[in-house]
């Protein structure tokens, strides 16, 4: 998994993501992979969101 240019902030969960960049995740969100095949997300989530790709 690569993270670049990101914040990422406490008690975040990211599971089976390739690659992060440009990105900015709240307190408690969650992001977790099912099955797209992108090379690279780019998100802004606010506390405790939950996305699932």
């Amino acid at each position: 998994m690569g993270i670049e240019h990101s914040v990422i902030l406490e008690d975040c969960e990211i599971k089976d993501v390739q690659r992060i960049e440009d990105s900015l995740l709240g307190k408690s969100a969650r992001v977790c992979h099912a099955g797209d095949n992108r090379r690279a997300l780019r998100m802004f989530l606010g506390d405790d969101a939950e996305l699932v790709i």
